[in-house]
């Protein structure tokens, strides 16, 4: 670009530009500026860049006066250019190419562009061109080019009928022909070289539908908003349901939401074309003084009031935003929107309470956060007979659960992180899962490990029985670990206790040993909601990130386990259970990373009944 070596009419493969949206945009305000009286032929080439000839494409690198180094080097990519033919692993044609130019590079649409600008140059030279008044200066041209498509414009018939007998013999000398069918012209002068458009005919040039006087068809921008954007989200969501990653009465809002903040991270077209808008506005304000283009389009632009023009106006009504329309701006008021819409829905809206408080992060999701499980229908829990029938109460305050459901989930944390440890202190090489089993007391020459055991003291402690104690040889530390399984209101609660429960053991251990003694609470809700300490726990008890999410899968499968099982043989029971319970039953999902009633601490070892994911099993096998 320092040097030149394109006309400015050719916007393709050019950087610090807005390609063919700044080309679509020059077009249009050209019409505009023409009250859509302009004589246009749109042109297209078989198969282009298949067709270049390559004494041609020589000539033209020689003409550039390049360095000698960078000459010989595209001289010798040319020649060497050839594709392979394989069925399976052998090798059966290959095929040296003597004409076109090989696609699959960045190099590739640099070498067309130069092919095609003494195209450019001659039309430049030679015809007269059509103006756009800028307040600086004016803006002359009689074609545009993007990489191959080829709009060539006039205000008169007969010069755009010498204008298109230039490019067709310009076509022919470099070896590209004109195909006539997808080719098109307004005017009868040309219909020889290209289609005539009449009546109702349209043709579209770089993505923009233009008729007969290059006017946009409303119909597209009206099919555009009230069809193509609606069938859009329907389809995506289609295929979220089908793969069961969203529930048709889940929360919408939540799929356009980032990862980071809860959701599935896909872009909303609507919110994404505002952001779109906004900063190729940006961009051609801040380039308007240097670039002619660029202030005809905006002179055009606001002269006609169009949305483009007006687009921070409208964000600033929308948003009802006060202070100047940022990129930043921008995202946080279409955050805010989306959490306003969920914080309407009585349900939806629980699982992002964690929000408003500082030191609570998210680091899972499922289906089961959305809390739409029994499809706003009312009841008991069964199993108490006292508190409202809800995800919440089931997944973690049913005083009735305390004994099976809860203690196999909790119970199934612990098994991996014994694993876990036993590798680690060289108890055991085994990374199977599936056939561990806890025992009470281990020691070998690197470590004591107990699980759920009574330690003894000189001094009577009421809490002597911590769920993992670790006692380090080599390091000559003990560390307690406490596992806790609670809901969202507990959470900060629950890993306090945790975390001093054990105070009093801890200086006891250190006088007996001789060391020094820490106490890591490991503690999640069963939706995946951490505290900010979580990271340094984990930190602290070394777990790598796909063991940590390979637990919190237990956790949360167990919880999908108790809940679903309880609305199959509850609300579900009757002719249509099979039904409902195959429309309902669902598998999490678990991104990155991580009692209730207090949870018990019952004997460890017995066989869940939990048949894990054979991928997840394998998964955390190789990482422990």
């Amino acid at each position: 670009e320092r040097r030149g070596l394109l006309a400015e009419n050719q916007l393709g493969a050019v950087r610090g530009v807005q390609g063919a949206k700044e080309q679509a945009l020059l077009n249009i305000a050209l019409n505009k500026e023409y009250v859509n009286n302009l004589k246009a032929t749109w042109i297209d080439v078989k198969k282009a860049y298949d067709s270049i000839d390559h004494a041609y494409l020589t000539q033209c690198i020689e003409n550039l006066n390049l360095p000698d180094w960078i000459l010989k080097f595209i001289k010798v990519i040319i020649s060497k250019w050839k594709i392979d033919i394989s069925v399976g692993p052998e090798k059966i044609m290959s095929k040296k190419i003597d004409r076109g130019i090989l696609q699959g590079d960045s190099l590739s649409p640099l070498l067309f562009v130069l092919c095609m600008d003494p195209l450019s140059r001659k039309l430049n030279e030679k015809y007269t061109k059509v103006t756009v008044q800028t307040d600086a200066e004016s803006i002359f041209t009689n074609h545009l080019l993007f990489i191959d498509d080829l709009k060539l414009l006039a205000k008169d018939s007969s010069t755009l009928s010498t204008m298109t007998d230039e490019a067709k013999e310009f076509s022919k000398v470099i070896g590209l022909e004109i195909n006539k069918e997808k080719s098109a012209t307004n005017d009868k002068c040309c219909e020889d070289t290209a289609t005539l458009l009449e009546g109702v005919s349209v043709y579209k040039y770089l993505g923009i539908i233009e008729d007969s006087r290059g006017i946009p068809t409303r119909s597209s921008f009206e099919e555009v908003q009230s069809k193509l954007i609606s069938r859009l989200y329907d389809a995506v969501r289609a295929v979220l349901v089908k793969n069961k990653i969203h529930l048709r009465p889940g929360c919408k809002e939540r799929l356009y939401l980032p990862r980071t903040e809860l959701g599935r991270g896909l872009h909303s077209v609507e919110l994404r074309s505002e952001h779109m808008l906004l900063q190729l506005l940006d961009c051609l304000m801040k380039s308007k003084e240097i670039s002619t283009i660029r202030a005809a389009i905006l002179k055009v632009e606001n002269n006609n009031k169009t949305h483009l023009a007006l687009i921070k106006g409208f964000l600033k009504v929308n948003y009802r935003l006060v202070e100047e329309v940022t990129k930043k701006s921008l995202e946080e008021a279409q955050l805010a929107k989306l959490y306003n819409e969920i914080e309407k829905r009585k349900l939806h809206s629980k699982l992002y309470n964690a929000r408003k408080n500082e030191l609570v992060s998210v680091t899972v999701f499922c289906y089961i956060q959305d809390r739409n499980v029994f499809w706003g229908a009312d009841g008991v829990c069964q199993h108490c007979g006292k508190s409202g029938k809800t995800v919440d109460h089931l997944a973690t305050r049913c005083e009735k659960m305390l004994g099976h459901d809860y203690t196999r989930r909790h119970n199934e944390v612990v098994r991996c992180l014994h694993l876990l440890l036993l590798n680690r202190y060289k108890f055991k090489s085994s990374k199977r899962i599936r056939s561990h089993s806890v025992q009470e007391i281990l020691d070998n020459e690197y470590a004591e490990i107990r699980v759920d055991t009574r330690i003894k003291t000189a001094v009577k402690i009421r809490n002597n029985r911590p769920e993992i104690f670790i006692l380090d040889k080599k390091k000559n530390k003990i560390t307690l670990i406490e596992v806790g399984i609670t809901s969202q209101d507990s959470l900060q609660i629950v890993e306090t206790e945790k975390l001093r429960k054990y105070d009093l053991l801890a200086n006891e251990l250190g006088l007996i040993y001789k060391c020094s003694v820490e106490i890591i609470p490991y503690v999640m809700t069963w939706d995946g909601i951490v505290t900010k300490y979580h990271k340094s726990h984990l930190k602290r008890l070394e777990i790598p990130m796909n063991v940590e999410a390979y637990i919190q899968s237990i956790v949360l499968k167990k919880t999908v386990e108790i809940i679903f099982f309880d609305r199959r043989r509850g609300l579900e029971s009757g002719l249509n259970a099979e039904e409902s319970w195959e429309r309902a039953s669902m598998a999490p999902f678990i991104s990155q990373g991580g009692t209730t009633l207090e949870e018990p601490t019952n004997n460890i070892n017995k066989e869940s009944d939990l048949k894990e994911e054979t991928v997840l099993v394998k998964e955390v096998e190789e990482n422990i």
